[in-house]
């Protein structure tokens, strides 16, 4: 589950904003917003034009790096970098499986441009992308022979890595896997009138029914 997120130069967001989730104190008044010791139900509130939308974006903009849905990529660009800021947008994803932690954490100039990538296993770099000079390390199982030059500046190195790398199986890569199935899982619905993800409205209604 998500635990903790960064984001800054993001859209309304110029300073970095932080959103912690495993940070629970008195919460005997609702037991089933917490999983684990995370909040996994939460209320965010706020007046009309403080970046809660935003927000939520910044949280799947993930979604845009290692998964393969449809998504309405133009709405996350409206404008994708904070106008007051010259640098890149910068994110941090924390993520607990069990007792095991794993970060990646990046930063974009463009909603489908990576600049750079890296994925931290317990406080291990395990990955790492420079997107401009091409290079990079992976030090998972399975894929030590990988070829670190990929040329397509819009593709994720990470997701490169789990589309063409037969990991060996070990707890390191079975954490990166979990990762990589919770995010290819993140929806993000802030209304049915805008479609974030191309699916079915009338599906989505009846499964929100029942």
């Amino acid at each position: 589950m998500l635990v903790n997120f960064k984001v800054q130069n993001f859209k309304n967001f110029k300073d970095e904003l932080v959103f912690k989730l495993e940070q629970v104190k008195n919460y005997e008044f609702n037991t089933d917003a917490i999983k684990d010791g995370i909040v996994k139900t939460a209320l965010i509130y706020g007046e009309n034009g403080s970046g809660k939308s935003n927000l939520g974006l910044a949280i799947l903009d993930i979604s845009l790096n290692l998964t393969d849905k449809e998504k309405n990529k133009q709405y996350f660009s409206r404008p994708f970098i904070n106008l007051l800021c010259d640098g890149n947008a910068k994110f941090y994803y924390k993520f607990r499986f069990s007792s095991s932690y794993i970060v990646y954490q990046y930063e974009k100039d463009t909603p489908q441009h990576l600049v750079k990538e890296e994925v931290i296993i317990n406080d291990k770099r395990i990955i790492f992308y420079d997107h401009q000079k091409h290079i990079g390390e992976v030090f998972l199982k399975g894929a030590e022979t990988l070829n670190t030059d990929i040329k397509d500046k819009n593709s994720s190195f990470v997701k490169y890595i789990r589309s063409n790398a037969v990991l060996t199986e070990n707890d390191e890569n079975d954490v990166f896997n979990q990762f990589i199935y919770f995010v290819d899982n993140m929806l993000f619905f802030p209304s049915l009138d805008i479609k974030h993800h191309e699916l079915d409205q009338e599906r989505i209604t009846q499964r929100i029914l029942e």
